[in-house]
């Protein structure tokens, strides 16, 4: 699996007229994210180790807070098989 199986690859709302440039909702990923590591059983401590990033980096991707591009979402998934 990796981004283009799944349908976020939108414009974000708020990198549009930002200057920054995304091809990824940032929270529709994060969204999809977490619910996949919730079916999954997967605590935010354990993908985080498996990613080596703090369980707070995780959470903000989750919540939108940080920017997704196509590497980290797709290290994101495979860190969670």
């Amino acid at each position: 699996m990796e981004l283009s199986d799944f349908n976020v690859r939108r414009k974000c709302r708020h990198c549009e007229g930002s200057g920054r440039s995304s091809d990824i909702d940032h929270q529709s990923a994060g969204l999809w994210i977490w619910g996949y590591r919730k079916r999954a059983g997967l605590t935010l401590r354990e993908v985080a180790r498996r990613l080596g990033c703090s369980v707070a980096y995780l959470s903000d991707l989750e919540h939108g807070r940080r920017n997704w591009n196509e590497e980290r979402f797709n290290k994101t998934l495979e860190a969670m098989k």
